[in-house]
């Protein structure tokens, strides 16, 4: 369990199949934007992959690169099946509970490297924005208006 104060990392779907280098394009944007990746890229359905609760230690997102076997298995699924599976996840697993990202095919475009955020608690809102969107080694985290609870650590 992350000290007070400290936001565990999102969980990160890819929900289209992607490039690997993509992926690991936005995996490092995120890192350097912040000195901490906060996209923990979500690999299996069964948990098996995600960072554990522990008492005084900072989970951190995925460090790239990621293997060259990755494979999502949350291809083709929907908003509510994400938040589903965050919503059933074991109380051990740290991660975000208010919020999530996705890679869509918007992520692969020429200049595109942005990231989609949605929210759990209201999985009804189509999650238009582009929140994460790269630029020169920036990072810009707003989600309708305010600060996303990350880069606290």
């Amino acid at each position: 369990m992350a000290p007070k104060g400290v936001s565990p990392p999102f969980a990160l779907f890819a929900v289209v199949n992607l490039e690997k280098q993509v992926i690991n394009k936005i995996l490092q944007k995120a890192k350097s934007a912040t000195s901490v990746n906060d996209l923990w890229l979500v690999s299996s359905s069964d948990y098996s992959d995600t960072p554990q609760k522990v008492p005084k230690k900072v989970n951190t997102g995925t460090d790239p690169p990621i293997p060259s076997t990755f494979q999502s298995p949350f291809i083709n699924h929907k908003l509510s099946d994400l938040v589903q599976w965050l919503r059933s996840k074991p109380k051990n697993v740290d991660l975000d509970e208010h919020y999530f990202v996705i890679l869509d095919a918007k992520a692969e475009g020429p200049g595109e490297e942005s990231v989609v955020v949605c929210s759990v608690e209201r999985p009804h809102e189509r999650p238009v924005e582009r929140i994460f969107e790269f630029l020169d080694g920036g990072c810009s985290s707003q989600v309708r208006g305010k600060a996303m609870p990350h880069g606290t650590r």
